[in-house]
């Protein structure tokens, strides 16, 4: 395993993201069981901006019952507020100088 990882962190290292991805993607097929690839992916989809996918990653990973999951969780709540943020439309607000008084 470790022997794996060391070869998609070498294609990382070389800006070869995708590839790596494919890599990644291809080894979680066939050990779809193991948390360690999901968070390794997670962690890729993370720098490629692609919040979604990396989330789904994580909670997979704590629903499996990973074992940092404390430091899983801050990447949930990280990329949850980053989804939140590139989501909202401040233009479509009617309370844009913020006053809380005015916020349903």
């Amino acid at each position: 395993m470790n022997n794996y990882f060391k070869r998609v962190d070498q294609l990382i290292e070389k800006n070869k993201f995708d590839e790596a991805l494919g890599q990644l993607n291809k080894f979680n097929k066939q050990h779809p069981e193991d948390v360690d690839i999901l968070i390794k992916r997670g962690d890729l989809l993370y720098k490629l901006q692609k919040y979604t996918d990396a989330l789904n990653d994580f909670n997979r990973a704590v629903n499996r019952g990973v074992e940092n999951t404390e430091e899983l969780k801050a990447k949930i709540e990280m990329i949850t507020n980053i989804i939140k943020y590139k989501g909202s439309d401040i233009y479509a607000a009617t309370n844009l100088h913020n006053d809380p008084w005015l916020d349903e």
